[in-house]
């Protein structure tokens, strides 16, 4: 999982284990089109990166089970420190964020398997 700010991943790395990736981000919006670019700083593999493209539609007004249970944010389950104690929940609460229709004009670069990162 990539985040922009150095922080948070050390913090998220060290105390909860989890696989966070310092990258620097950009999100563009430019009409009903949002263009998402991402590249590895650290730890590796640099030169990872990602571009995503959507255009987005209509809000979903009433949602289904599953666009529910995708968008719901019940919270985490996590031991923190490597220790073997039983996980700990550490609970997520705030409103139901709105939900809305997209799709991909085209092809997201690049294409083919990501770079710089090895292929299983």
């Amino acid at each position: 999982m990539d985040a922009s700010r150095q922080i948070p991943v050390v913090t998220g790395r060290v105390g909860l284990r989890l696989p966070y990736r310092w990258s620097r981000m950009s999100v563009r919006t430019a009409g009903d089109t949002v263009t998402h670019t991402s590249s590895r700083r650290r730890p590796g593999p640099r030169g990872a990166r990602s571009l995503s493209t959507v255009r987005t539609g209509e809000r979903v007004k009433e949602l289904t089970g599953p666009e529910h249970f995708r968008t719901a944010r019940w919270g985490m389950h996590n031991a923190f420190f490597g220790g073997p104690e039983r996980p700990a929940h550490l609970p997520d609460d705030h409103p139901r964020r709105p939900l809305y229709r997209a799709e991909r004009p085209g092809p997201s670069r690049p294409s083919g398997p990501p770079r710089g990162i090895p292929t299983p």
